[in-house]
């Protein structure tokens, strides 16, 4: 069936590229191992600046970090705003992050360092009212819109619990543990060390490589890094290149740390995982003296890389693409060469 879809040969590169990637979605809904439950949200996650007066319960609402901006010659905090989130009226945030070394708005000067945290927030599905939680022994977290959930296998990698509709995310839930706060405590190090993988060991493959860091009104730190996968078809004997969007979120609560992988052939996945990755919450449990680890969200397998205690997304997002590219393509050309063998003069697709 899958076949039937990419069969003739004859078709223009774009063409079959288009088809390709339909087919990989198609493959996404077939290789994850659905439980019969499917869970119905409204389309959330994309990060906003402001809201209106009596609406804060409909949103999640975090601190975004940022950098260190240096004062230039000429600026003044509207400028700055404007350059740095592209609303000068936010200048506000500049003062209140700022509030050791700016009393006045018009007393900046050349060199001198500000902080660029400024508030976000996420609007939670619905009317604010979260019925589609996942809930597990200490913890719970939401599930995206039109989401299906089951174990996803790609081959030898895999997820215990996987969340299947407008792409793959794959849940990974583990006891908090000292070298992931070790690597994320200074995150612009992180990230650094993050690009410097991607340029040994992904150079011409990963591009598009970005970075958001934002802390919860608990003191709870959630970080995310997105971008997008190329696949060089040429490899496997075929023209083009087929490209795939990925995302990666993480959360450090008190007691546990939530990570989650999310990628898609046609579109992005930044809202969806980020989404997700706010929303983990731990219950409200009087003595904490078990494991999370026992709840079963786990992903396979495990490869070694740089960054401790935070899980190597790119090895995983890359072994479960090339294994589905391969299983489409094999899959047409046994269908091809079957009927060739039939039908020995030209044919197209049907």
């Amino acid at each position: 069936m899958v076949g039937r879809l990419v069969r003739s040969r004859g078709l223009l590169g774009a063409d079959r590229r288009i088809i390709l990637a339909v087919v990989l979605e198609i493959v996404l809904l077939q290789t994850v191992a659905f439980c019969p439950m499917t869970v119905q949200a409204a389309d959330t996650g994309a990060v906003c600046y402001w809201i209106d007066a009596g609406e804060e319960e409909n949103y999640i609402e975090l601190t975004q970090t940022g950098s260190e901006y240096e004062v230039c010659e000429g600026d003044c905090l509207w400028s700055i705003a404007k350059q740095i989130w592209g609303d000068g009226s936010l200048y506000g945030n500049l003062v209140t992050c700022n509030k050791e070394s700016v009393r006045e708005a018009d007393l900046i000067y050349p060199g001198m360092k500000l902080e660029t945290e400024r508030k976000a927030y996420i609007r939670r599905p619905g009317n604010g009212r979260d019925n589609s939680f996942w809930g597990f022994r200490g913890y719970q977290f939401a599930t995206p819109a039109r989401s299906t959930v089951g174990v996803g296998k790609f081959g030898e990698y895999g997820s215990n619990f996987c969340m299947s509709g407008d792409g793959v995310i794959a849940c990974l839930v583990q006891d908090r543990r000292k070298e992931t706060e070790r690597t994320v405590s200074d995150w612009p190090a992180c990230m650094e060390q993050i690009k410097t993988h991607v340029q040994e060991n992904y150079k011409g493959a990963v591009s598009g490589l970005s970075f958001e860091h934002y802390r919860t009104q608990k003191e709870e730190e959630i970080y995310l890094y997105a971008y997008e996968y190329k696949i060089d078809l040429t490899e496997y004997g075929y023209d083009g290149v087929l490209s795939a969007n990925v995302c990666v979120g993480m959360k450090l609560t008190q007691h546990l740390q939530a990570q989650f992988i999310g990628f898609r052939v046609d579109d992005k996945m930044d809202d969806v995982v980020r989404y997700v990755t706010a929303s983990v919450e731990e219950m409200e449990i009087e003595d904490w003296d078990f494991s999370v680890e026992d709840s079963n969200m786990d992903i396979w397998p495990w490869a070694e890389w740089e960054l401790e205690g935070m899980y190597n997304a790119f090895a995983w997002v890359e072994g479960c693409l090339r294994h589905m590219v391969k299983e489409v393509l094999d899959t047409e050309k046994e269908e091809e060469e079957t009927i060739t063998s039939r039908y020995p003069k030209e044919y197209t697709a049907y």
